[in-house]
Formats: structure tokens, C-alpha cells, sequence
């Protein structure tokens, strides 16, 4: 068995039996090559690249911050642990400061950041997803890290599209998980996206580390417990969204870049908070491209995370065109 230096000697999650069957594929430990290779579809980086791990305690995080480690070191970088303490569980903290021991154990540096203050009696997920990304986000910015690391997996993936599509997400939703975002301070990277988790836990008990599970991600009372249980049940369903997203995905990387040619060229932003947009950009590529441009331009200015409905930036566009304006918004 691989062990690293100061790894528990007993996992608190399952083991590998000695003598026993090799896994099959979707169940064999993650190599590390495997992860290069996965890594190396994100790039570029820097020649000593410095990565931030979000880790939380549980499998798919700490494996992915182990194996972050070994490929930063092996080119001269290095890995910096963020630890989110939620605090909406009694034991939130202690499993936050085990989980910093475990990593501390294994030379990587950590910093525990604390959700403070009242927390939100509705929507408790969505709110807490957005405060650990703004803590996250923080951080690095403080620190000048400018690449996220976030340990989402395939089956992550999956309970997002079977969500998206009961909300009746357009194409552009089921394309699923970006596995790389850029904001204005730094990249966000999913390098598991392919991953099953099954291979994430086989990772770390070949490696004798144990993990933390949270009883959140089986409650039902959330809906992406519920999903979680529906991926399970409707393996086949998931598979074959999964299997559509990818084209999907290349899809909207076309697109994606086509709006961003509209926009430089016929797009200027003012420092006053407003933009303004050459008419001509109206007929200069089909109506899906100029609305998602559209699209773009309001969240900007509306300092939205999303853009309007479809159906809104279609209309938008089709009174532009009966009554442009000398320039646009």
C-alpha cells in the first residue's frame, strides 16, 4: 500500500482488504497520473504553481487535496488548505480542526476560515454555498492565489443536471459543471468532473487517510440529498445526461466565445456603471448569440449573477431591432 508520511494508521472509513481482488476500473484508486492528466486540460499555470483547495473534511475534498499536493510539489509549488467552519452543526468546528491536523500531518498548510454571525433559517444550502465562496474567494485574493480548487465529481455532475433539467434549464444549463470558470480574480477548478467518487475513497484508503462525513448529505429534508438518492436509483437517466452534456458542453464554449467577439467588438463598458453597444452588433450574429450577449451586458450592469430569462432577452433584442436606438442600453 502507497502511504504518506504521518498518515493515520487506521482510516476511519473502510479499508482494502490485503490479498484481494483487483477493483474494477470505476472503483480503482485515482493515480496520480491520471490527475496530471486532468490538470494538465486546465492550464496554463504558473512555473511554481500555487493552488488553494477548498476541503471540507469529507472524501471527494480531501482527495482532491492530497492529490493537489503531490502535483504541485512535483513542479516546485505548492497547496494552501481552506477550511470552511459553516457552523450550522455543534461539531462543525472540531471536525474543521481535525481535518487541519489530518492535513497538517501530511506538511500541507491549512487556514480555518468561520462562517460568522446569524444564519439563515430558509434556503440554508444556497446561502451557505454562497457565503463559503465569498470566504473562499477572500482568502485568495488576500493571499494572491489565483487558482480555486473545488472537489466536484461525476456524480456531482449528474445530480446537477437531473436538477437543472426538472427546472427546465435550456441547453446552456444542461451542459452542466464548467470544470474551469474565470472570475475577475482568479480561475475556478473542477479537475474530478470525470471522476466517480467511488475512485476518490479507494484513493484515500490506499493511502490510509480517513475523512469526515457530513449527515447533511444524506438528509432528505435537502434537495440534493434527494437527488443523491435519485442519481442512485436512476443510474441509466444520469448516464445518459451526463453522456448528451458533453456535447452540450462544447456547444457553449462555442458559443460562449462567439459572445465574447460580439462583445469586444462592438461593446464599450463607461467607468459610470453603464455600457453602451453599437446597434450594428444586433445583426452581426445569429439571435441566440446577440441574446446571450444581451445577457451578459444586463448581468453586468445589474450586478446579477444570472442573466435575464431567455424569453426576455429574445424580446429585448426584437424591439432593438424595430427601434434602434443611436446606441444600445
Amino acid at each position: 500500500r502507497r502511504k504518506r508520511a504521518g498518515a493515520p494508521a487506521v482510516p476511519e472509513h473502510g479499508d482494502i482488504a490485503a490479498g484481494s481482488e483487483a477493483p474494477p476500473p470505476e472503483a480503482a484508486p485515482l493515480t496520480d497520473g491520471e490527475f496530471a492528466a486532468a490538470m494538465a486540460a486546465l492550464a496554463p499555470f504558473e512555473k511554481r504553481p500555487a493552488l488553494a483547495v477548498a476541503v471540507s473534511g469529507g472524501a471527494d475534498s480531501m482527495a482532491l487535496c492530497l492529490l493537489a499536493d503531490g502535483w504541485a510539489r512535483a513542479r516546485g509549488g505548492r497547496v494552501f488548505a481552506l477550511i470552511i467552519d459553516h457552523g450550522l452543526r455543534p461539531s462543525s468546528a472540531g471536525e474543521a480542526e481535525r481535518t487541519a491536523r489530518w492535513l497538517a500531518a501530511r506538511g500541507i498548510d491549512s487556514s480555518i476560515l468561520p462562517w460568522l454571525g446569524d444564519k439563515p433559517r430558509s434556503a440554508i444550502q444556497a446561502r451557505a454555498r454562497a457565503e463559503r465562496y465569498r470566504l473562499l474567494f477572500e482568502c485568495c485574493r488576500q493571499r494572491g492565489i489565483l487558482h480555486l480548487l473545488v472537489g466536484h465529481h461525476r456524480q456531482d455532475q449528474a445530480e446537477t443536471l437531473l436538477l437543472r433539467q426538472a427546472q427546465g434549464s435550456g441547453a446552456a444549463g444542461l451542459a452542466g459543471i464548467s470544470g474551469l470558470v474565470e472570475t475577475g480574480s482568479l480561475r475556478v477548478l473542477r479537475p474530478l468532473l470525470e471522476v466517480p467518487k467511488r475512485r476518490l475513497s479507494a484513493y484515500l484508503q490506499s493511502l490510509g487517510q480517513a475523512w469526515i462525513e457530513d449527515p447533511s448529505n444524506a438528509d432528505p429534508a435537502y434537495a440534493r440529498a434527494r437527488l443523491r438518492a435519485a442519481v442512485a436509483v436512476n443510474a441509466a437517466v444520469a448516464e445518459g445526461l451526463l453522456d448528451a452534456a458533453e456535447g452540450r458542453r462544447y456547444a457553449r464554449r462555442t458559443r460562449d466565445e462567439a459572445v465574447a467577439d460580439l462583445l469586444a467588438r462592438f461593446c464599450r463598458l463607461h467607468p459610470w456603471g453603464f455600457v453602451r453597444l453599437d446597434p450594428a452588433m444586433l445583426g452581426a450574429a445569429d439571435e441566440a448569440t446577440v441574446a446571450a450577449a444581451l445577457g451578459r451586458v444586463a448581468a453586468t450592469v445589474g450586478g446579477t449573477a444570472y442573466p435575464p430569462p431567455a424569453e426576455k432577452l429574445a424580446r429585448l433584442r426584437r424591439r432593438l431591432l424595430e427601434q434602434p436606438p443611436a446606441a444600445c442600453l
